[in-house]
């Protein structure tokens, strides 16, 4: 039986919206068709591949955009589509622990469509059955997850999954402040890293002990320094020196976000659960990853320091559950779409997320 894990919650959903489609499945890595594939499209009369040694790969742009639609998808229907395509905007990792784990690409606007089906287990064990059953190269996570950069501790990978389940249901309560949300993820991952030192591995049962005990009631912050935001601007600024730009992304996108300076605005109650429902992938996402605990949660809240910078500088008002889904949709390409945006920011998201977490929380914006 598959063991799968999702990065998104069971509360987001999708729905492949094709008369509206912007062709965004076309932007992101290249495109190989395995030989099922290319049998069924010289079956229906397509030669428009290259061959790449033994490979074939879908030249760019698409030849099979017409516009911004897949022809295959609306003359033949998405079955026939190549595997690849079939499967966006889903993302399956195997990984050597047993795990698969299930991703989403907010670039694809019918991801958080609100008449779409819910993505739950369910749903993807009968969607994705051929992509979770297959068989190829997997990622080295491990069974066990280290604590910090220092390694002197390490926790079981589904010890971890089981913190960020935990820490997901809170930032995705529909009640109270996000501010303070993230606030009671920073005093559990503050407690947790206090209570488990000491010992090699921190079990799955340990932590389960652990989340059990909790009061996350009692959280609270200490003073931040005064120039966080001074420091969180200067990132931003290096994040974007590549030339890879949210502008250029919206633009490639299909949006009609236009970028300026950021403005101190608030999110709307729609704009939170939009970006709740973001950190919760965000953070789930890093199981694929070999980081430690306590970068993954950082290296989310980097990801969010740029979904809030972009969001309030592409509005002057209040900002919207819209705008939000726009920003949101930008920053997801940028990371899984632009491979030299993706190497250059990623180093830099840990450090943002700091100075970013300390701005939220800072009491001078209680």
């Amino acid at each position: 039986m598959t063991k799968l894990a999702l990065t998104f919650p069971p509360t987001l959903r999708y729905a492949c919206e094709i008369e509206s489609c912007r062709g965004c499945c076309s932007l992101f890595e290249e495109i190989e068709l395995s030989p099922g594939d290319v049998e069924t499209l010289e079956g229906l009369g397509y030669s428009s591949f290259c061959r790449e040694g033994r490979r074939r790969v879908l030249r760019r742009p698409c030849p099979f955009l017409r516009g911004k639609l897949c022809e295959i998808h609306v003359r033949h229907g998405a079955s026939a589509k190549p595997g690849v395509c079939r499967k966006y905007p889903f993302t399956v990792s195997l990984l050597d622990n047993g795990w698969v784990l299930v991703d989403v690409k907010w670039a694809c606007m019918g991801v958080g469509a609100e008449e779409g089906e819910a993505l739950t287990s369910a749903y993807i064990k009968r969607e994705l059955r051929d992509f979770l059953s297959a068989r190829g190269g997997k990622i080295p996570v491990g069974v066990a997850v280290p604590l910090s950069d220092e390694g002197d501790k390490r926790v079981s990978w589904e010890g971890v999954k089981k913190l960020y389940d935990y820490a997901s249901e809170e930032v995705l309560l529909r009640d109270g402040a996000l501010r303070d949300k993230i606030g009671k993820i920073v005093y559990l991952l503050r407690e947790f890293t206090e209570a488990c030192y000491g010992g090699d591995i921190a079990s799955l049962e340990e932590v389960r002990v652990f989340l059990k005990g909790l009061r996350p009631e009692a959280w609270r912050m200490d003073d931040v320094p005064w120039d966080a935001e001074i420091t969180y601007y200067g990132i931003i600024d290096e994040l974007l020196s590549t030339g890879i730009t949210p502008n250029s992304a919206a633009k490639r996108l299909g949006l009609g976000m236009r970028m300026s300076s950021p403005a101190e605005l608030v999110f709307s109650r729609n704009a939170e659960e939009l970006y709740s429902l973001y950190m919760s992938q965000c953070l789930r996402e890093t199981l694929s990853k070999p980081w430690s605990l306590r970068a993954s949660f950082y290296w989310t809240m980097g990801v969010m320091g740029l979904v809030d910078f972009v969001t309030k500088c592409a509005t002057r008002d209040e900002v919207s559950g819209a705008r939000m889904r726009e920003a949101i949709a930008v920053v997801d390409f940028l990371n899984k779409g632009s491979r030299g945006f993706r190497d250059h920011a990623y180093p830099l998201y840990p450090e943002l997320g700091l100075h970013y977490l300390s701005m939220m929380l800072s009491p001078a914006r209680r």
